[in-house]
């Protein structure tokens, strides 16, 4: 009994001294404690983790090639440039067949662009001192030419006393030449009808290869020349008839002692103007496809060459800017995020194709933002542009490479919070509210 009461008493000695832990443990084990504390406060307070918006973004440049494709399916009358050949602004590459001469199309559109301004007066001095085969474009030319003569006569007020006798016989002569000339026309008709159906079995014999290219070519051309020649003697025609035209209104205003309204013919005179300028901008953009800026032109499409066919849609030319081209990120930010976005915040891009781990990520900075919202699908969406380093290097200095556009994953970090803020969150929301 004396011995249990001895073993309870050192018991419970032990347990007293196993229970109570070193007052040194204590002591150190709160300071470090309070130090790892301490040391976490600071680094959340140092580190920062940013507010992003992450979305796509599409790298390209921002003067892209222009690639020309077939309006409509149609012959190659001529190719004017060769691959990989320097072009210069406006400078004319390809001309699909049609019933005008080029060089005159060109001529007449160089005329009205030189213009120093569109009032009746300077239209009314504006001259052609050749015969223009235009095609399509004729029968604008002439009935602008035919304005052009009735605004001058109702401003130069012909004499009244002009001799009728005379001028009518005048007309005659005229009449009698335009019939002559219809008549040359009509025998040219002709002739073109039957080298028309020639070239169309010369074309089949082509194709099985029972002719020659060359054959087919001197066939096409002979009908060429004679439909110029055709479309001269329509233009004499013409001429013939504004004259005709023209006497007749002197004749008339003798015999009633008045001329139309100048007014009248100064509106005419514009319209027909305007229909012209019109109608020729359409035929240049359908026939003849002119370099965009300086550049150097490459021909991508096959069958490229004159006497070709080429389908609609079909590619044929693409014209390369000249000197360093630069590069810009495009990305489209959703509505909601938009508002978060501002010119001058830095954008972290990783680009597809070139890992993180080894080639890094892209910085660049918002350039741009649109004012103005656009849908796609469903979702509304606003424009955002990229400045980006040129040439294209990542962080860790290197270069990424593209000839036509990239893609990548980018961030645009539109605050730099620190760690500490997001916990306890900004510090305009630390006030109380009771």
């Amino acid at each position: 009994m004396y011995q249990d009461e001895n073993f309870e008493n050192r018991s419970e000695e032990v347990q007293e001294i196993l229970g109570t832990p070193p007052s040194w443990l204590l002591r150190w084990g709160t300071v470090a404690i309070f130090v790892a504390f301490v040391l976490l406060a600071w680094l959340s307070y140092w580190v920062e983790y940013p507010d992003i918006v992450r979305e796509p973004i599409r790298i390209t440049f921002k003067d892209p090639p222009v690639r020309f494709l077939a309006q409509e399916g149609n012959y190659i009358e001529k190719v004017l440039v060769a691959d990989n050949q320097k072009v210069q602004t406006n400078q004319a590459l390809l001309i699909f067949r049609s019933a005008a001469n080029f060089n005159h199309v060109l001529f007449l559109a160089d005329k009205i662009k030189n213009l120093p301004n569109e009032e009746d007066s300077t239209l009314a001095a504006f001259k052609l001192d050749t015969v223009l085969i235009l095609g399509e474009l004729q029968e604008d030319l002439y009935t602008f030419l035919e304005k052009q003569e009735a605004y001058r006569q109702a401003r130069n007020h012909p004499s009244s006393v002009a001799d009728i006798g005379s001028l009518q016989k005048q007309v005659n002569e005229l009449q009698r030449a335009i019939v002559a000339r219809r008549t040359a026309q009509d025998r040219i008709a002709d002739q073109i009808d039957g080298l028309e159906t020639d070239l169309r079995t010369a074309e089949m014999q082509y194709q099985l290869g029972r002719v020659s290219l060359s054959d087919v070519t001197a066939l096409r051309n002979r009908i060429i020349a004679m439909q110029e020649d055709q479309q001269g003697l329509d233009a004499a025609i013409r001429d013939r008839q504004f004259e005709i035209n023209g006497l007749r209104r002197q004749i008339a205003a003798i015999r009633q002692g008045a001329l139309s309204s100048q007014s009248g013919s100064s509106t005419a005179l514009l319209d027909s103007f305007s229909r012209l300028k019109m109608r020729l901008n359409a035929f240049v953009k359908a026939s003849i496809l002119m370099a965009p800026f300086d550049g150097i032109v490459q021909v991508i499409g096959r069958d490229i060459a004159a006497g070709q066919f080429v389908e609609e849609g079909a590619e044929m030319l693409v014209v390369l800017p000249l000197g360093e081209r630069q590069l810009v990120g495009e990305m489209l930010i959703p509505f909601e995020k938009s508002g978060q976005v501002r010119i001058g915040q830095r954008v972290v891009i990783r680009v597809n194709g070139y890992p993180y781990a080894e080639y890094g990520a892209v910085e660049g900075e918002v350039s741009w933002k649109s004012k103005v919202t656009r849908t796609i699908g469903n979702t509304i969406v606003v424009p955002v542009e990229v400045r980006l380093p040129q040439p294209l290097v990542t962080h860790t200095q290197k270069s990424i490479y593209s000839e036509e556009e990239l893609s990548g994953d980018a961030r645009i970090i539109t605050a730099e919070r620190r760690f500490i803020e997001r916990i306890l969150g900004s510090p305009s929301s630390w006030n109380l509210k009771w």
